[in-house]
């Protein structure tokens, strides 16, 4: 399976993984980790970047991170 990830700035106070609809997040010391998951590229044997695939990824977790902030 292939994927795509994204990597964002450092937050030492993120200190959780999470995941959602079509993504995952794992904080490291280097980054936070924004990951797409699901089948959608199962059995691909293309391994070229795409960043829609990113994109698709980091729109998901802010969309999350909205809710959490707003109780929405």
């Amino acid at each position: 399976m292939r994927g795509q990830l994204g990597v964002l700035i450092p937050q030492p106070e993120v200190n959780y993984g999470l995941s959602g609809d079509g993504f995952s997040l794992v904080p490291r010391e280097d980054g936070l980790v924004v990951q797409t998951s699901g089948e959608r590229d199962f059995g691909s044997t293309d391994l070229s970047p795409d960043p829609a695939e990113s994109e698709r990824a980091l729109l998901a977790l802010a969309k999350v991170m909205a809710t959490l902030r707003t109780g929405a």
